[in-house]
Parts: C-alpha cells; structure tokens; sequence
C-alpha cells in the first residue's frame, strides 16, 4: 500500500474511531476488558493517535488561539492536581484522575483537530445523538418494563448503583442515573438544535426521527429522577429556542409558548413517573441536606485552602444545628456541587483556575455566535446554539451533582472539544469552511 493510500486510508478511519470512542463512553463506559481498561479508553487512545498522525500528515498542529489557552488553564489546573495529591499522599489513587483529566485534554485536542468542517460536525454530532436515543431507549425499557433491559446494563458492565427495576430510576446505559441525567441533560439542547437546523427543513422523514429521538431523550431524562438534569435539560432546550429564534423581525412569543410547553409536558411526565412533590416542592432528605453539605464543603476548604485531593470531612466540618440524621448524609458524602468539589480537592488555586476555564468556555460561545449570527455562516447558527444550550444544561446540572472535566466525567471534553473545532464557521480555517464531501475526505 502507498504512502498516500494509507494516508488517505487512515483519514477516512479518524472520524468514526473518534464518534466510536464517544459512544462506547455512553454505553459501555463500565465495562472493563482483561487489561483493565475500558472500551471507552481504548478507543479514545486511538483515537488521540489516529489525530496524532492527522498532525504528523499535516505537517502542524492547528489548533485556535483560545484552545490553546484553554489547554493552558487545564494543564496547570492537572500540574496543580498532581502537587496536591502529592503533597497528601494520595498516589496510586490520584494517578487514575490525573490520568483520566489528560486523557480528556487529548480527546478534546482530537476534537478540534478532526472535526474540521461543517460536514463532519454534523457526522459527529448525529453520532453522539445515537448513542444518547440508545441509551435514553434502554433507561425508558428498564423503568416499565424491567427485563430485558436490566440484563443489557448489567452485561455492559452495570455501575455502581443496584439494578435498577421496573418503576425505579433508571441509568439506561450508565453506570448510574446521575451520569444517564448528565449526558441526557447535555443531548436534549443538542438534538433540538439539529431538530431545528436547515438540515431537516423539507426533510419530513428525518424531521419525524429527530422528533421521536427527542421525546425518547426527553422521558430518557424524566426516568433517571434527577430534578436537576430535568430542568437543566429544559433551560438548555430553550436558550436554543431563544437564540435561533429570537431577532428583530420575530417576537418572543412562540419561542416562549413552546418553551412553556416543553416544560409543562415533562412535568405531566414526571408526575405520571413519580411524585410531581418531589420535583416542585422539593420535599426529602436529598433536597433538605443540599444547604449544610455545601456549607460543610467551604468550611472544609477554609480549613485546607490548598486542597487535599480527597474530600472526607468529619463532624467537626458540620454546621451548628444540622440535624442528626442529615449529619450522617453529610458525613463521607461528595459535595454535589462541581465548583465546590474541585474546591475541596484542590483548594483555592483549582477552583480560581475552573472558573477560568469555564470564563475561556463563555468566551469562545460569545465569540461564535457573535461572528455567525448575522454573518456568511448563517447555516450553522443552529450548531452554535446547541453548544451554547448543551454547556448551559451541563454546568447547571454540576451546580447539584459532583461530576466535571476535572472531576471524573471526560466525557465532557467531547463537547467542549466539539464547541472549539468550530471556528471553521467564520471562515478561518481554510479549506475547511463549508464542505460538502463526506467525513472520510474532511469535506
């Protein structure tokens, strides 16, 4: 075989090992093959090498100005890490999250580094959409019906909640329905972008899909039990409705009657599932315990303001007049808040430097939809505004789960890679604006 056929070889394969990798997170993320590693990591070790040789054929590394300032902000985040996890005797165990945040970095890097056009975007992205309907698909089969869909997540691994069962919150693919509520609170805002992008004007056939995947990912959300997943999902959906429909010759109207629907039919559809209390009156021990863990968590990080790459408080951490039975709950229990984890974990300098990094994140959307709102790339506005909703939907939700780049889920990295390979939207990159071939030939 020629250098250029292998060349060209190896360029068609890229794209698909990168969705692949992407996929395997979301439904076999807990499986772990003889050596230990899972098809997840496998994969998305081929795929930063597959990228590795883009940039070795290539000839440089192309990556925008605010990525790499963003990998700045990340690798000293991870150096930081590394010193405190050092400094508090938590090696070997620190190895695998220092191990996991660098393996998001280079997933993130592949990202911008394969996704260099409009054409393969739109591959990427229908590929994650597959993945998130399967998995939402699995979550729905599990809550009403039980079998067989608790032995599909069982055989991919399971996690490390019990089996779910019928009429129970269901993890569809995930490991845990936390990490189901995360990914499916990220897909909601993806998929009504492309729901309401130009690709599926006239399209009746692809416009019913998409519609049965949004409602598969939208009761795949309701049946996981995370309130704030639901709600972040929604709020996610409508910054996408308001930004693709709001400009000066449009009234907010219908954007906001259908806002108001989406909300008002997941509602119906969480008190068909469970108690509508539990998601309007916040009532429980889950809700009531939210205030003095968080407020455990910062005199915790008083105490240890550089960090001590675990967190484990004591009583002593606790509040005044927290009651016995939510101190139990407190005691050896994550924060729920992702700001306040990486404060605890790495103190004062690591949160300073995730705020920086989510300021970098916030930059780059208002740069984007800033150059494509009313410019020549009109045509992916709708690609924009889904990253926007999906970031939006995704930091929400970490404000009341644990989870985030620095802290367990490299999933994450996928779409923050995916916001940052679009600056071939302004026409920056060339060559790469607009293409109309195939994923395999970067068109």
């Amino acid at each position: 075989m020629s250098n250029r056929r292998a060349a060209a070889w190896l360029e068609r394969l890229e794209l698909p090992v990168l969705a692949a990798s992407a996929i395997a997170f979301l439904w076999v993320s807990s499986y772990v093959t003889p050596i230990r590693l899972t098809p997840s990591v496998l994969l998305a070790a081929l795929a930063v090498g597959l990228a590795g040789l883009h940039v070795l054929r290539r000839g440089k590394l192309d990556l925008p100005t605010e990525f790499r300032w963003l990998l700045v902000v990340a690798g000293v985040l991870l150096a930081w890490a590394a010193v405190v996890y050092g400094f508090s005797g938590n090696y070997p165990e620190g190895l695998w999250r220092l191990l996991q945040i660098a393996l998001g970095m280079a997933v993130a890097s592949s990202v911008v580094v394969m996704v260099n056009s409009r054409a393969r975007a739109l591959y990427f992205l229908c590929a994650l959409l597959v993945g998130f309907v399967v998995s939402a698909g699995v979550g729905i089969g599990q809550h009403f019906a039980g079998e067989p869909f608790v032995r599909l997540w069982e055989a991919v691994g399971g996690g490390p909640q019990s089996a779910p069962g019928p009429g129970q919150s269901a993890p569809g693919l995930a490991p845990t329905t936390i990490f189901a509520g995360y990914q499916l609170a990220v897909a909601f805002p993806l998929a009504l972008s492309v729901l309401l992008s130009r690709h599926v004007s006239g399209r009746k056939g692809t416009g019913a899909v998409l519609i049965l995947g949004l409602v598969a990912i939208a009761l795949g959300l309701v049946v996981t039990g995370s309130r704030s997943a639901v709600g972040a999902g929604v709020i996610g959906g409508v910054f996408v409705l308001l930004l693709l429909r709001f400009n000066k010759r449009r009234r907010l109207v219908g954007p906001l009657v259908a806002a108001l629907g989406i909300g008002v039919a997941l509602y119906f559809a969480v008190g068909m599932v469970y108690d509508p209390g539990r998601f309007v009156q916040l009532e429980g021990r889950s809700a009531q315990v939210r205030g003095p863990m968080q407020a455990t968590a910062l005199n915790y990080a008083l105490r240890h303001p550089l960090g001590t790459g675990v967190y484990r408080p004591d009583e002593s951490y606790i509040p005044a007049g927290v009651e016995p039975h939510l101190q139990r709950m407190i005691v050896g229990t994550a924060t729920h808040n992702q700001f306040l984890n990486v404060l605890t974990y790495y103190g004062f300098p690591g949160l300073v430097l995730l705020i920086l990094f989510y300021g970098l994140v916030v930059r780059q959307l208002w740069r984007l939809w800033h150059g494509v709102a009313r410019g020549a790339s009109e045509r992916t506005r709708w690609l924009v505004a889904g990253c926007a909703g999906a970031v939006l939907a995704y930091l929400l939700n970490s404000l009341l789960h644990n989870a985030g780049p620095f802290v367990g889920d490299w999933f994450h990295w996928y779409v923050i890679g995916l916001l940052f390979s679009l600056r071939w939207t302004e026409g920056t990159v060339a060559g790469a604006a607009e293409g109309t071939g195939g994923p395999g030939n970067g068109g």
